[in-house]
């Protein structure tokens, strides 16, 4: 454990992932992996307190010069989709299975871990915090105008396929069909038609892991439909449309290039994609050892994953106690390719000491980041850390996040624009926005700490700039 002295870490985003999520995550970049290795070149040593991930800068230097030089290697980037692709197909299967069980067996246990495993291999090599560099790298010699860029851009983040957040509006709509608008202040269980309630219970069966991906979230229930039903009918969704370039710039685009935006576009739908398979095939696993063990969703979400074998071979259960510790007191170390976890105060005041003191920036009246879809706004901050707070959001609002999720949609689309601390062009914020053409900026790292409810700020998402006005 000596190299773990070393103060050279870069502190990296916060993460509000679940925990057993943030193992696999972490094992992902410590595995030596032909996915990860086509993109990163060499495992990442990390050490991760509480939500904050700190990464030896040696390695984090190499993983951020890998990733932008795919542009200039196809067949590298050929093999990163062909990869992909196979383990797609992997937790389709998987997830196929599952739906179909009424009970889980130890194999299929043992399957979900390591497709779930394999799809975090997905995760962690999304290039959509390149995609600008990448883009102007292929197209360097060309004439395209900033608009023409910009379609281009929209065309690669617009999904080859519906995702499960666009079917769920969709499907919500076609339910409201069923209600009029002046029912909307009495719609409660009682006063909906038998066929609605059962369309709704269909509707639960097929989205309730939507929002199940951070810690003590639960998923749908009936009463969360209830609301979205009612924000359906507000704003209906128009039917999912599928994007294509333009002959003028098909014809401007050299075969090259044309490869090349085809694979990024796939790149982009491959890694949403993912997230739901991932989303699903965990709900289904939680849903299962909730209902047999009588453990609460929301504290499932704290348990690592040989806690989760133990809960599903004999029924062993962590402490609440051990939990409410855990939600201040945890870490995992990365070193050599071998993952540690622990709990507690002991071990969280040994490590801490290790990575550098991260100092707090000056602050400025601006805060920068990448723009996700170009625009002007200018209006208060809300801010949604937890489900929550997306009632605050009142149109017009400027909505800023850590980062979004599928239940964040309705909050989404009353915001003039969208502010994220993380993720990139192939990001969920970045396809929402670029879908209901909301000015968006990601990856600014730090928009949650800087902003609070209230303030007023101008967002010129075109230059990846936020001016604090007050």
């Amino acid at each position: 454990m000596g190299a773990l002295n070393e103060t050279q870490w870069i502190k990296g985003d916060e993460w509000l992932w679940k925990w057993y999520d943030t193992q696999l995550c972490a094992q992902a970049l410590a595995d030596k992996n032909q996915l990860v290795s086509l993109t990163a070149g060499t495992n990442l040593e990390s050490i991760i307190l509480n939500t904050n991930w700190f990464y030896k800068k040696r390695y984090l230097r190499i993983w951020n010069i890998t990733k932008p030089t795919i542009s200039n290697d196809y067949k590298r980037f050929k093999k990163v989709i062909y990869l992909t692709e196979r383990y797609i197909r992997r937790a389709e299967k998987a997830l196929f299975g599952i739906r179909k069980s009424s009970k889980i067996s130890l194999i299929q246990f043992k399957r979900i871990k390591q497709t779930l495993l394999e799809i975090w291999y997905v995760f962690v090599i999304d290039l959509g915090d390149y995609m600008d560099i990448l883009l102007q790298d292929v197209l360097k010699d060309s004439t395209f105008t900033p608009r023409e860029v910009e379609y281009i851009k929209n065309y690669i983040s617009t999904p080859l396929h519906p995702l499960a957040w666009q079917k769920e509006l969709v499907d919500l709509v076609k339910i409201a069909q069923h209600l009029h608008k002046s029912s909307l202040p009495a719609l409660t269980t009682a006063t909906l038609p038998k066929p609605v309630q059962k369309a709704i219970q269909e509707h639960l069966q097929k989205y309730a892991w939507l929002p199940y991906d951070k810690p003590d979230a639960i998923p749908y229930t009936f009463a969360d439909i209830l609301v979205h039903l009612q924000e359906a009918l507000k704003n209906p969704v128009l039917k999912y449309k599928q994007s294509v370039l333009s002959s003028r710039i098909r014809y401007k685009l050299t075969k090259k290039q044309s490869t090349f935006i085809e694979l990024l576009r796939k790149h982009t739908y491959y890694d949403n994609y993912a997230a739901d398979l991932y989303g699903e095939l965990d709900y289904l696993l939680q849903r299962y050892l909730c209902k047999t063990y009588g453990v609460l969703f929301k504290d499932v979400t704290w348990y690592s994953w040989k806690e989760l074998e133990q809960l599903y071979k004999n029924g062993k259960q962590v402490s609440p106690k051990r939990l409410a510790l855990r939600k201040h007191y945890r870490v995992m170390v990365c070193n050599r390719k071998i993952l540690r976890v622990y709990d507690g105060k002991t071990a969280y005041h040994r490590y801490r000491p290790r990575v550098a003191t991260v100092s707090s920036p000056v602050k400025q009246p601006f805060l920068y980041g990448l723009c996700a879809y170009p625009g002007r706004a200018k209006g208060h901050v809300t801010v949604v850390v937890s489900t929550n707070d997306i009632a605050k959001v009142q149109k017009g609002d400027i909505l800023v996040a850590q980062m979004t999720r599928p239940d964040l949609i309705f909050a989404m689309r009353k915001a003039a624009a969208i502010i994220t601390d993380t993720g990139g062009m192939t990001s969920h914020a970045a396809i929402v926005a670029r879908e209901f053409q909301i000015p968006c900026i990601v990856g600014t790292t730090n928009a949650t700490k800087r902003l609070k409810d209230g303030d007023l700020v101008e967002v010129r998402s075109h230059r990846g700039m936020v001016t604090i006005l007050s």
